[in-house]
């Protein structure tokens, strides 16, 4: 590709058709300084997709549990005898939704450093440290996913709490069933596990995910300067020209780029 024919141009969808009008060449150096902000925003909304895949299963996760339980409630003589067969589905489901929850976030934990340079990678090491000293969860959850793969399914239990007017229904984790399966746990993890008999589901992944929305504005912290320089840079070139069309980047060899104003627009939600 040859740098020094890279033309800023428009792109007009029209009757399905796309069609794409020259506006001015680019110089060799606002070919350069695109290309680093650009460069930028790709890397921060690269960043971006592997925490909102985190999010978004945790989210199904909530609001999965919630509305089986209802179906459960309505198909349950009472929350204190629940429907077996209605409650076997349910249990196969979470478990589901919890193994993808828990794979999304190890995804994450492997894949943000190689997108950080040296010095963040560094602070980023040091503080995931200092989480799993102080977070039992996130300590819990680290070889969780790991027993599932290896031993068995997490949420094993059904625990209702009922009284005159109210039931409040649990999916657990049987605790003193995952400490005698011959299974290594840490040191720290087993004696913090110790302390209970099972662990409600939704409350261990709530609290982890607080504390992966931490991690996410820890690493965002990163970049907040530099995204807010380069969405400056790229949007006014983008406003360079008004229009109902895109700004795109058009190379001597046909290929077309987009200069990512939704994008732009999406991040900086997160940093707000």
């Amino acid at each position: 590709m040859n740098l020094m024919n890279i033309t800023l141009a428009k792109e007009v969808i029209k009757d399905y058709t796309i069609k794409i009008d020259n506006l001015r060449i680019l110089d060799s150096d606002e070919v350069e300084e695109i290309a680093f902000n650009l460069k930028i925003i790709h890397l921060l909304n690269e960043i971006q997709c592997y925490f909102s895949i985190v999010e978004q299963n945790y989210n199904e996760f909530d609001s999965q549990l919630k509305s089986n339980t209802v179906e459960l409630i309505k198909g349950s003589g009472s929350p204190l005898k629940p429907n077996e067969e209605i409650l076997n589905k349910i249990m196969i489901n979470l478990n589901r939704l919890l193994l993808n929850y828990l794979s999304s976030y190890r995804v994450l934990i492997d894949h943000i450093p190689r997108l950080l340079n040296q010095y963040q990678r560094i602070s980023l090491k040091a503080f995931l440290s200092e989480i799993f000293d102080k977070n039992f969860e996130y300590r819990f959850c680290d070889q969780l996913r790991n027993f599932a793969q290896h031993k068995n399914l997490p949420i094993t239990k059904f625990g209702c709490e009922a009284d005159i007017s109210l039931a409040k229904v649990f999916y657990l984790i049987d605790i003193e069933s995952l400490l005698s399966q011959d299974y290594h746990w840490r040191f720290e993890t087993r004696r913090d596990m110790e302390k209970y008999n099972d662990i409600d589901s939704l409350s261990l992944i709530s609290s982890h995910y607080q504390i992966i929305k931490e991690i996410r504005s820890f690493v965002f912290i990163f970049f907040e300067s530099d995204f807010f320089s380069a969405s400056s840079y790229l949007e006014e070139i983008a406003n360079e020209f008004h229009g109902d069309y895109k700004i795109v980047l058009l190379y001597d060899n046909g290929e077309v780029q987009n200069i990512p104003t939704s994008m732009i627009n999406q991040l900086k939600k997160e940093f707000v």
